[in-house]
């Protein structure tokens, strides 16, 4: 896998991205990360943007899909009388990889795209799709205390069933993203200009924007 790390972007720039989100009640915060992300699954690629209050976006995501992808394969063999035991140490791994992403706090952006990535304007709600997360409750440290190996995989090897509503998510609207300058599989900067929708029908809405500069990261799955 082939990654450009945002050490270079940081030392020239400073922050790599700046966001307003009054739809949160503490504001987004200083972006610390923004990252191109290129997701490579052989027959299918798919390109986003992610702006986040941490950084190494890059480093942290490729850590997240390389881990789940263990964790995968790993059980997939349910019909193995040691199934929890042998599902115990990627289980971990990846919960760790999501905890260094998805923890009590953390917040970020994420613009996904139809098609290949250009240097234009995206319509939200036609080419372009954005959504606005903040984590306030992650399961991660529970997970990892209650996992047994020598539990069964009917009750989740003793973790139970994990519970996805981690904190609160808005979805980008009434607006767009521009990609104002674009270096092939090196960098993308752009500004976004929205309205974010509390989920759920007839949410609040409320003023978005971001600027951004993004390091290319390429991820093979």
């Amino acid at each position: 896998m082939r990654l450009i790390g945002l050490l270079g972007l940081l030392g020239l720039t400073g922050c790599p991205a700046s966001v307003t989100a009054e739809g949160m009640d503490d504001g987004f915060g200083m972006a610390f990360g923004a990252a191109w992300i290129h997701l490579d699954a052989g027959k299918e690629e798919s390109d986003s943007i992610v702006i986040a209050n941490y950084g190494d976006v890059c480093a942290k995501t490729e850590a997240y899909y390389d881990a789940y992808a263990d964790f995968e394969d790993a059980a997939e063999d349910v019909l193995s009388k040691d199934y929890c035991e042998n599902i115990e140490e990627p289980f971990l791994t990846w919960v760790d990889a999501s905890a260094a992403m998805l923890y009590d706090g953390a917040k970020f952006v994420s613009l996904s795209f139809s098609g290949d990535l250009n240097d234009k304007e995206y319509d939200f709600d036609d080419d372009a799709y954005g959504s606005v997360s903040e984590v306030t409750d992650a399961p991660w440290e529970d997970m990892a205390d209650d996992f047994d190996p020598d539990g069964d995989i009917t009750d989740g090897c003793g973790t139970g069933t994990i519970d996805t509503d981690f904190g609160d998510t808005w979805s980008l609207t009434d607006g767009s993203v521009e990609i104002t300058a674009l270096a092939d599989e090196a960098s993308a900067s752009g500004t976004v200009d929205a309205r974010m929708q509390e989920t759920g029908k007839g949410g609040d809405k409320s003023d978005f924007t971001a600027s951004f500069g993004a390091a290319w990261c390429e991820i093979k799955l």
